[in-house]
């Protein structure tokens, strides 16, 4: 737990061959069925998986238990993997208790968000040689900003925009009530904190005027004592994702904690001030115009989504098992439908942009995968029916009909050529 909070890798770290181990993995999403496929070539002795059904996704594990059976999966486990997301149902889940549970030789290893854990009891236990060792993502062992991960923060989280407007009117209202006046002492964050939760949460339910008033309040050096500054600092929400990886020239640099990168403005608010006018500019618009401001629509929502690497624009924290909120509007389906207007372009470039980005969204996926492992081999069956597999057909067939070169991200794109395999 040091070396992660000093930022450092240590070099004499204890390590044990998963040859003949039992290894449970709690969370079988997309990061826990990927480990579990790569985890199989090296042979452990049981090969288990936790979620909340116990089903077995892709038949990959010798053992599934739903989470309320994990006690009984823990007292025989060699190595514990989580990739688990940060909601309120997994905060603590892997609590002192439970810790205790593990074999003295346990060996833990999260991949997924650090909330899971009881990190007091997971700190005493390693000093204390109960578990031989722990490695944590990112983020995991931070103290800063315990604003964004506490029970009130979840509720706070739950909250709509409205309601967080009446919450704050109370901790401010004056009262006589020695116990109220206690509470609101208590629970009472700054002003600061406040209007950057309430104005995200318009920003995030698409009502950006709303947004602006609260964003335009927040100081540069509270966004830059954030946890996600590096991102505010860094990342740009114009660039299509379907074109560009950020995150490819960032392996690299540090990306979780406070003051990572300067912030000269509140990009939230530039993103609020953006969407406004291209907005107001597509309702006046002519047809051309507005498939052109369509496509820049569709870039910027499709950026702020819980898929894009602009994601800090609309939440405090991410992984790759986070999916779209029922609470909020889908800004992934919104980006979809801006693309669907721009991909009806006369103008070829745009219209090809278009249908090649409603490709690369995974909504709707044109295929199922799975892997044969006596052939070592994908195996994928088709979704002829799905959106992204008619996507994929409207592309490809731009693309056979022009006469024009193709451009390089046509060339490289592998979905492409596997999907015409199947045509």
């Amino acid at each position: 737990a040091a070396i992660v909070s000093r930022r450092e890798w240590g070099r004499n770290l204890p390590v044990r061959s998963i040859y003949g181990s039992r290894v449970t993995i709690l969370g079988t999403g997309d990061i826990g069925r990927e480990t579990a496929k790569r985890l199989r070539a090296f042979s452990p002795a049981a090969l288990a998986g936790v979620n909340r059904g116990g089903k077995n996704p892709e038949n990959l594990f010798t053992e599934t238990v739903p989470v309320s059976a994990l006690d009984s999966l823990l007292p025989r486990t060699d190595l514990l993997i989580l990739a688990l997301p940060a909601t309120p149902e997994t905060k603590g889940l892997l609590s002192a208790r439970r810790l205790a549970l593990l074999p003295e030789h346990a060996m833990l290893v999260n991949v997924g968000r650090g909330s899971a854990i009881d990190q007091s009891a997971l700190v005493a236990m390693l000093q204390s040689g109960k578990i031989s060792d722990g490695y944590q993502e990112e983020g995991s062992t931070l103290p800063e900003n315990p604003g964004y991960c506490s029970d009130y923060f979840f509720e706070l989280d739950k909250m709509t925009a409205e309601d967080l407007i009446r919450h704050c009117d109370f901790l401010q209202s004056n009262t006589n009530d020695p116990l109220e006046r206690y509470v609101k002492g208590y629970v009472n964050y700054p002003k600061d904190y406040m209007n950057d939760l309430i104005g995200t949460k318009y920003l995030a339910n698409g009502e950006f005027d709303k947004a602006l008033p609260y964003l335009n309040k927040v100081p540069r050096a509270f966004l830059e004592s954030q946890n996600i500054s590096y991102y505010h600092s860094h990342r740009d929400y114009t660039k299509a994702r379907w074109f560009v990886k950020q995150a490819e020239s960032e392996k690299e640099s540090y990306t979780d904690g406070p003051n990572l990168g300067p912030i000269p403005s509140n990009k939230k608010a530039a993103f609020c001030r953006d969407m406004i006018q291209l907005e107001e500019r597509h309702t006046v618009a002519n047809a051309q115009t507005r498939a052109e401001i369509a496509y820049d629509l569709a870039v910027r929502y499709y950026q702020a989504s819980f898929l894009g690497e602009c994601w800090w624009l609309t939440n405090y924290g991410n992984s790759v098992c986070e999916e779209a909120r029922e609470d909020r509007p889908d800004f992934v389906k919104k980006a979809i439908e801006c693309l669907n207007e721009s991909a009806t372009s006369n103008t070829n470039s745009l219209r090809l942009n278009s249908l090649y980005a409603l490709a690369f969204i995974p909504y709707d996926p044109w295929c199922e995968v799975d892997y044969n492992w006596e052939n070592n081999k994908y195996i994928y069956k088709p979704l002829r029916q799905s959106r992204q597999y008619k996507a994929l057909y409207d592309l490809n067939q731009m693309v056979q009909k022009s006469s024009e070169p193709q451009p390089q991200f046509i060339q490289k794109c592998d979905v492409l050529k596997t999907f015409r395999t199947f045509i």
